[in-house]
């Protein structure tokens, strides 16, 4: 057999075997790069889920405070409203002092503030 690998025969072999040696290397490689970039990936949808998240926690817990405030003006909206009413029913008869006093528990829209 040795015979056989005399020549060019021999590196004939040894140049197949140093291919196929090569090819099963760069295989490996390979592979191992896809696991790590699959393990990457998954990583950055994670904290893309992280942070979806924490903005979504952010922005409920923001909306809670605005629902907090938005009770708290309808709550003294309608007492006042309410006392209002008391002393001064409306009628069927709408008068300037009636329509004023009304018009007075709406704040301004630009301002805030009563008239």
């Amino acid at each position: 057999m040795l015979t056989f690998l005399t020549g060019w025969k021999g590196y004939a072999v040894c140049a197949g075997l140093a291919l196929v040696a090569a090819w099963g290397y760069g295989a490996i490689q390979y592979r191992s790069g896809h696991a790590d970039a699959v393990q990457e990936l998954k990583v950055a949808d994670l904290e893309a889920y992280k942070k979806a998240a924490t903005d979504l926690l952010n922005a409920s817990q923001t909306a809670q405070a605005v629902l907090n405030t938005t009770q708290t003006k309808f709550t003294t909206f309608q007492e006042a409203y309410q006392n209002e009413m008391r002393v001064n029913p409306i009628d069927c008869i709408g008068t300037d002092g009636r329509l004023r006093s009304i018009l007075n528990l709406y704040p301004s829209t630009a301002t805030g503030r009563h008239d």
